[in-house]
């Protein structure tokens, strides 16, 4: 196979392990992902392969420091995919039409490339800019498509997020990171969308041959709420100022598992794709070395190094080693911070941003009480800025008397606002050791004033709460959970007081409807509200885009970009009407 290509990595990368390369064609596209053939450099089973196996991964360290997976005389020598240098690789060629749909199977092989260029992300944009720079089509060629992939997968359902102002970036498991300098948002988004694909399509191409591989799984929470409202509240969270933002990204993640490599395809929540698999960094990730050594087995008509049993036991080995490395950087981070907050909570609490201040309340509930923290707190918490994990340290976490009127006043507002209970639940399953809610579920009233009643039942701590009643199934849930932080704190649980439907009530709209923006006016005219106002703003990115935001009963939801103006609208007046059944 003949390939050509160029990398874009950090700027101070040596371990360079993928090239990309992209070109137009009568069809559509023809993308080609070359990636180092570390497989055909370190032999299976050899003492460079064993620590390979046991160290799973590279650690990235401070000050652009590493602890390799493999020697640095293949990660940072033979292996990787330096300008000028002829290295071999595994090519991925991958058809698309211009719809973007993937044309068969992507055609894989071993071949030999010297990469033209090593391109860091902050360059990206201007070549983007400038005809006169040799990489200039095949840049923009890539960015084209990549903004096309991006818009297709949110389209599909995919949690797809980047703000190219302010250079937010969501990976594909759905964690979000802010990048050092916005200027490296379109290299980053060019880079993940061409390794998605080309991992999707690997993954596509190993389950049709029938070859096992650990694919990477990722599964949410039975308490995740619609992937749209998921999008919403972070979308939302970015147009507000950051303290919005962190509390909306802290209530997106408290839904997500972690991702797994298993031999057992469960598919891919984030990304929302049936099979998915890591395969484009061998020199960085043992999963993927894996892959490529089942792939070079399978091109060359040989047997396959692994079975489907030793695919089993290398992916719980990885999934072990990968949460304790996981789990050692996070107790590490919990120490600075601890000392940082220990620091901080003697200065002006006021000004401390959200993130900072959750330190230093974290480490005042878990061990002295600090009287300035707790009164910072309640400021917080009544002009409606603290946030979850917050309430979360001082209802279940804190010790002693002293923390009683804040306890008091985050029960208060749960009784205000009981959505935020669930969301809570939540919180002290995965941090408190508490066990996930079971809800009895019932209902009562006659036809015309129906309500309905939950119950929670917790098995640790054992706890029950009686019936509590809603309008709805989801506010009944919602109270109940409610009621079980007031029965958990010795106090005595909230009197809810039900508000049925009377009869000829206005009926839901129809979220289906093939005409969303004449349904949603109806609605609003029916309710008696003011009609929607829309705003359209609009982008150029070789075609021109528009996003449309709708504010209609005290909701605000925008479009992902369109090619017309009438496209976003019709989305926007969609995702209200989608909104309002939800919150129903």
């Amino acid at each position: 196979m003949d390939v050509c290509g160029f990398t874009i990595d950090g700027p101070t990368t040596r371990d360079i392990d993928d090239a990309i390369w992209v070109d137009t064609t009568m069809r559509g596209w023809t993308v080609t992902v070359c990636v180092a053939n570390v497989a055909a450099a370190i032999a299976l089973n050899s003492t460079f392969d064993q620590t390979a196996y046991r160290r799973v991964n590279t650690i990235y360290l401070a000050g652009d420091r590493n602890k390799p997976m493999i020697p640095r005389r293949f990660s940072e020598g033979s292996c990787s995919l330096f300008p000028g240098e002829q290295r071999s690789v595994m090519a991925i060629r991958i058809h698309l039409d211009h719809a973007l749909e993937p044309q068969g199977l992507p055609i894989i092989g071993e071949a030999k490339l010297t990469s033209l260029r090593q391109l860091a992300y902050a360059e990206v944009p201007g070549i983007v800019m400038d005809a006169r720079d040799g990489l200039h089509h095949p840049i923009r060629n890539a960015e084209k498509l990549a903004h096309g992939l991006m818009q297709k997968r949110r389209m599909n359902g995919a949690f797809v997020l980047y703000d190219l102002a302010n250079g937010w970036i969501m990976s594909e498991s759905g964690h979000i990171r802010k990048l050092k300098d916005s200027k490296e948002t379109v290299g980053n988004i060019i880079i993940q969308e061409l390794m998605i694909l080309a991992n999707a399509q690997v993954a596509r191409y190993c389950l049709e041959k029938g070859i096992p591989i650990p694919y990477r799984n990722h599964t949410s929470r039975i308490s995740a709420p619609p992937r749209e409202r998921m999008m919403e509240l972070i979308e939302q969270g970015l147009r507000g100022p950051v303290s919005s933002f962190e509390r909306a990204r802290g209530s997106f993640m408290m839904v997500m598992n972690r991702a797994v490599y298993n031999a057992k395809l469960e598919g891919h929540y984030g990304l929302n794709l049936p099979a998915y698999t890591h395969s484009t960094s061998p020199i960085r990730r043992y999963a993927d070395l894996i892959v490529q050594r089942q792939l070079l087995a399978h091109i060359r008509r040989s047997e396959l190094p692994y079975t489907i049993d030793d695919i089993e036991e290398m992916c719980a080995h990885i999934n072990t080693v990968v949460a304790s490395q996981s789990e050692e950087k996070s107790e590490a981070a919990i120490e600075r911070a601890n000392k940082k907050a220990a620091r901080q909570s003697e200065g002006n609490l006021e000004n401390l941003p959200d993130k900072e201040f959750s330190r230093v309340l974290k480490v005042a509930a878990r061990g002295k009480y600090l009287q300035h923290v707790d009164a910072e707190f309640r400021r917080r918490i009544e002009s409606g800025a603290s946030s979850l994990i917050d309430e979360h340290f001082i209802l279940l976490e804190s010790d002693g008397e002293e923390w009683n009127q804040s306890r008091r006043l985050i029960l208060e507002k749960l009784f205000e606002s009981p959505h935020k209970a669930t969301s809570l639940a939540t919180l002290a399953h995965q941090n408190s050791g508490w066990s996930e809610p079971k809800f009895i579920m019932r209902q009562g009233g006659e036809d015309n004033s129906l309500v309905h009643y939950a119950s929670a039942e917790f098995k640790s701590p054992k706890l029950k709460t009686p019936d509590v009643v809603g309008s709805s199934k989801k506010l009944a849930r919602q109270r109940a959970a409610v009621t079980a932080f007031h029965l958990h704190l010795g106090q005595p649980p909230p009197s809810w007081v039900s508000a049925p439907s009377p009869a000829g009530a206005v009926a839901l709209p129809d979220a289906s409807t093939a005409n969303p923006i004449g349904a949603l006016n109806e609605y609003c005219q029916k309710l008696g509200e003011k009609l929607p106002e829309y705003t359209a703003d609009h982008y150029s990115n070789e075609t021109t885009m528009f996003v449309v935001s709708c504010r209609v009963l005290n909701l605000h939801v925008k479009s992902s970009g369109q090619p017309s103006k009438k496209a976003a609208k019709k989305e926007a007046a969609q995702r209200a009407l989608q909104l309002i059944i939800e919150r129903s």
